[in-house]
């Protein structure tokens, strides 16, 4: 994951990078998500913008995310509240 920003809007992505090229399993768990990352509204999931394919790998535009990842929280904190869980699950 990196950090960009889309010029026109100036606003700020998170551009997934995934590399995919002479492995068709990989292509193919890509594919599932992003069919669900596009049929997805809800305000507790990261939206996603879009994806688009380039030199063997797809990157995937998403919804920037200040708080960082869930996994890096966790490290931090250890353990997430079940008051939390609850929202993040909902």
């Amino acid at each position: 994951m990196r950090k960009a920003k889309h010029t026109p809007s100036k606003k700020s992505l998170a551009l997934k990078e995934i590399y995919i090229r002479d492995n068709p399993e990989v292509a193919k768990g890509i594919i599932l998500e992003l069919r669900t990352l596009l049929e997805c509204d809800h305000e507790n999931i990261v939206s996603s913008y879009g994806a688009f394919l380039c030199s063997g790998n797809v990157t995937i535009a998403l919804e920037y995310m200040n708080a960082g990842s869930l996994a890096k929280i966790l490290t931090l904190s250890k353990q997430i509240p079940e008051d939390i869980l609850g929202i993040i699950t909902v």
